[in-house]
């Protein structure tokens, strides 16, 4: 009897021609027809631990399982047990309850979910005349083995052959015998995703075997060996490596690294919101946008808008706290530097500032001069001599601005800003122009942030308590930060890593430069006409971690939708990626970036991700 083995996925229908010459196809049941929406069987009894408040349940319940075992082959030859008598131990040794012994049926119940490659298997074997067999080594009675068959759509077949029913076992091939002795004129074939039980055994006593690969591609990694972890690498095996997954590689980024980061994030805002009383959520523009999507389908407990906001447009209705920084960020950051062929009008101009080239001459300021001709401070010099000129013409932008924001806010007192990273200027920003202009409306204001970096500003907020970061800040796993620069060799290689974060959640849409009062109380907005490259492997990504986050709901939903994900679940992913230069390469060699951040830029410097 020839030994079948496949390390990775057969198509569908070559694994069809397959077995289309034998009579009864065996399915093993559990990580072959039958998924788990956690990624291991022992974790069914973690969430046992936590239901019924026993901390060390998992340990009683397994060494209970073996003492069942090891009595059962002293009475009578066999180690195969049900789960009731598995519970006749916990109850005498441990003083457990036998009663919830329901409880781990009904889990088993709901975490059960089909392999859809197999399925698809199996539906065309039915159609093809084949007779189907379940083949399992179980404790579970065999009713309940049943109601998961049905349950997952597997409900035409023959016969289930389980191990507690006959006492014989499919790990030692005598339960492949009790098939071979009832199928005895047929040509059988047992399929299964163990290399000892499912195939050598089987293939010892006389049946052919066909291996069917475990899905489980992701593993645990450090600080991820927990329950939100398990439900990660269970939404990303059972989907991503069952065998059928045909989605673009964006798409696939997006569901194996963005949507973990998204929902633990998504919940994180809660958590602040809850600890601050927040009465409304405002998540930024344009980097929150699938946040924000994402948060409204499965997290939403709270009031919450998306609000136009940028960094730019927001200092410039801020100008006189911030002007210092929009000019540093906009303007001076280039002289001397990149675009060291424009002029200065050139510069003003792409700036947003080209209402103060006609001034340049007051201060005796060449226009045609390039960038790298004038000196940083006699620019600066200019730009501060002028900023009732700067304040006077945002006057309009700031009078929109506030009739915008006056009805985001409404009667909302307590506010919280949601931003991806890094300074924190967006959250800041706003903070600062809400408590001015809307006193008396807004009692607090804070912001929280996914990611931040060791900014001094940043931090003093921080340490005040206004914003807090879910992945890593200067004041909390500082490990993760260090981990993914430790290898760094470059402001370059910097830059990269941090857009492999930005490109997940970046918008569509260009970038917001001011507010404008359009009458009868409304607002537009004028938004950059440069938008960002590679729109459509974004808005891949960004589907892929949509889709994620609805699995990874239905899934915790499953286990009870009580586990956080810690920030290490939630970046681990990415960090993976982010080290794996192949992977990155694959990823984001088509990718540009726009290494310009002036809103009225002309031609942009672009740089490809290289390998």
């Amino acid at each position: 009897m020839g030994l079948k083995n496949s390390n990775t996925r057969v198509f569908l229908m070559e694994l069809l021609e397959q077995l289309m010459p034998y009579d009864v196809i065996s399915f093993d049941i559990f990580d072959t027809a039958i998924y788990r929406k956690v990624d291991m069987p022992n974790d069914v009894f973690t969430i046992m631990a936590m239901e019924i408040g026993h901390g060390d349940f998992v340990n009683v319940r397994k060494t209970a399982e073996n003492v069942a075992r090891e009595r059962k082959e002293a009475l009578k030859g066999t180690r195969e047990v049900t789960l009731a008598e598995i519970y006749d131990v916990l109850e005498e040794d441990y003083g457990i309850n036998r009663s919830i012994m329901e409880q781990e049926i009904d889990l088993e119940l709901m975490l059960s979910t089909i392999n859809p490659y197999i399925f698809q298997v199996y539906k065309e074997l039915l159609k093809e005349g084949k007779r189907i067999l379940f083949t399992s080594d179980m404790y579970l009675p065999q009713q309940i083995i049943e109601e998961i068959l049905q349950k997952n759509g597997y409900t035409k077949y023959e016969r289930l052959y389980l191990s507690n029913s006959y006492g014989l076992r499919k790990g030692d091939g005598t339960l492949q015998k009790i098939i071979l002795r009832d199928y005895a004129d047929k040509k059988i074939v047992h399929i299964g995703d163990s290399q000892i039980g499912d195939v050598a055994q089987s293939i010892h006593v006389g049946m052919d075997a066909i291996f069917h690969k475990d899905a489980r591609e992701i593993k645990s990694e450090k600080y991820t060996d927990n329950l939100s972890g398990s439900i990660y690498r269970a939404v990303v095996n059972n989907n991503m490596y069952n065998g059928i997954w045909n989605e673009n590689i964006y798409y696939s980024h997006g569901f194996k690294v963005g949507g973990i980061l998204a929902v633990g994030y998504c919940e994180y805002i809660n958590q602040v919101a809850r600890l601050k009383n927040i009465d409304k959520i405002l998540f930024c523009s344009r980097d929150c946008e699938v946040i924000w999507k994402i948060y409204n389908q499965y997290f939403e407990e709270y009031e919450n808008e998306y609000i136009e906001i940028s960094r730019y447009a927001v200092m410039g209705i801020t100008s006189e706290r911030y002007l210092y920084d929009w000019a540093e960020r906009f303007i001076f950051r280039y002289v001397g530097k990149d675009c060291s062929d424009r002029t200065i009008e050139q510069l003003l101009q792409e700036a947003g500032f080209s209402y103060l080239v006609e001034h340049l001459k007051e201060m005796d300021i060449d226009k045609e001069l390039t960038i790298r001709e004038i000196k940083r401070g006699r620019l600066k010099r200019f730009i501060f001599a002028h900023a009732e000129l700067i304040s006077e013409y945002n006057r309009e932008n700031i009078a929109a601005a506030k009739q915008y924001f006056e009805r985001v806010l409404g009667t909302s007192k307590n506010i919280l800003i949601v931003d991806i990273g890094w300074s924190g200027t967006c959250v800041t920003t706003l903070k600062y122009f809400l408590e001015t202009h809307f006193s008396d409306i807004v009692h607090n204001v804070s912001g929280t942030l996914m990611c931040t970096t060791g900014n001094k500003t940043l931090t003093a907020y921080m340490e005040a308590g206004v914003i807090s970061s879910y992945i890593y800040s200067p004041f909390h796993n500082m490990d993760l930060f260090e981990t993914m620069i430790s290898d760094v060799w470059s402001s370059e290689e910097l830059d990269y890593r941090h857009l492999a974060l930005e490109y997940l959640f970046t918008s569509a849409k260009g970038t917001l430069i001011k507010y404008r009062d359009i009458g009868n109380g409304n607002v537009e907005f004028e938004h950059s006409e440069i938008f960002p490259p590679n729109i459509m492997e974004i808005l891949n990504m960004q589907e892929g971690m949509i889709q994620f986050a609805k699995k990874y709901q239905e899934y915790r939903n499953s286990c009870g939708g009580k586990y956080l994900i810690s920030p290490y679940v939630a970046f681990k992913p990415l960090l993976a990626a982010i080290h794996d230069k192949k992977y990155m390469y694959n990823i984001y060699c088509n990718f540009l970036h726009d290494s310009s951040w002036m809103p009225y830029t002309k031609d942009i410097n672009k740089k490809t991700f290289r390998d």
